[in-house]
């Protein structure tokens, strides 16, 4: 009897863990398949393996902040290049006029001046050009405006056009006075002159700077062209000082500054692109990383779902001998034995 009670006792408690392994095993299955996950928590992966899985993940997030670096600088490179490309083509309407103007005779100047005014605040919203709060052109001084004052523009221009009609100023001076005009003489915000560069890091050891400034790379240079054409005036014989030859003369001057911004905004435009080029080739290397990173991740972290509902299967195949198993051995007594 002793024996008896030992061995069915022994039995007992062997199926009955065993039962608990197996339903162990199967719920753990069945969240794998539910979250997709061989492990919920790093330490599930136990001693070097979970090590090598943070690495690995901290290299992942690494890649993908230096992605959404070029993402965004990418974005705003485009958004500049785009808006010097519209700058170019405005101005470049100014500029045929004038060449057709010195060409013809110089009474399409009051239509030149309406032109010029247009085309002046198109360049002027451009060189404001904002994305995501952040003003474009206005260097590290991302909050302020670049340029801020056309009142201040109109009144040194129109200053310089009433001393040059009356014989104050000679057309040489009246041009000297033209080109030297400050940036800020020209509206453009003081603090451009502080503003530093912007630079964006895209790789461990590589930073891209993308830096255009409206009181440079073309944008002050079309300003001070388009300003003076827009308040220039046809002088009248009877009145006033100049000749029409000297108006012929501030004309190409007009025509001189302007093709200079172009030139200018065309070289800057340039440079952005090789930038953007570099940029784009650098994040092609970021995404085969990435890519190379994730299927890591995968093979490691992830599930091997047909793996999983097969042994799921195998489980409770297992399960339910078990059980058979566990009914028997419940039903045993000393009369079944004898």
């Amino acid at each position: 009897m002793t024996i008896i009670g030992v061995s069915f006792l022994g039995q007992t408690v062997s199926q009955t863990n065993r039962l608990r392994d197996l339903n162990a095993t199967l719920a753990d299955l069945e969240r794998q398949i539910s979250s997709g996950k061989k492990f919920d928590t790093l330490a599930g992966f136990g001693g070097v393996t979970a090590q090598n899985v943070q690495r690995v993940r901290m290299d992942r997030n690494r890649v993908q902040t230096y992605l959404d670096n070029i993402t965004t600088v990418n974005n705003r490179i485009n958004a500049m290049n785009q808006a010097m490309t519209a700058a170019r083509k405005s101005v470049g309407q100014v500029i045929d006029g004038l060449v057709t103007a010195l060409h013809d005779s110089s009474e399409d100047v009051g239509t030149l001046s309406t032109l010029a005014r247009n085309a002046l605040k198109f360049v002027q919203d451009l060189a404001n050009l904002n994305v995501g709060g952040r003003y474009l052109f206005a260097g590290s001084d991302t909050t302020s405006a670049p340029f801020i004052d056309d009142a201040q523009l109109n009144a040194n221009y129109q200053a310089e056009v009433a001393s040059w009609l009356n014989g104050t100023n000679t057309t040489a001076q009246f041009s000297a006075n033209v080109d030297a005009f400050s940036a800020t003489a020209l509206g453009f915000n003081p603090a451009l002159s502080t503003s530093g560069a912007v630079a964006a890091r895209i790789d461990e050891s590589t930073e891209v700077d993308y830096t255009v400034k409206a009181d440079r790379d073309g944008f002050q240079e079309l300003v001070r062209a388009l300003g003076l054409m827009a308040n220039l005036k046809v002088p009248d014989p009877n009145v006033d000082v100049p000749t029409t030859a000297e108006l012929d003369d501030m004309l190409n001057r007009v025509l001189t500054i302007a093709r200079a911004g172009v030139a200018q905004i065309d070289q800057a435009a340039t440079d952005l692109g090789t930038k953007y080029n570099f940029i784009d080739a650098v994040m092609q290397s970021h995404q085969q990383d990435a890519a190379t990173l994730d299927n890591l991740i995968s093979d490691t972290e992830n599930t091997d779902m047909t793996d999983a509902i097969a042994k799921i299967q195998s489980l409770q195949t297992q399960l339910q001998s078990s059980y058979e198993v566990t009914n028997i051995i419940s039903r045993l007594s000393l009369v079944n034995f004898l």
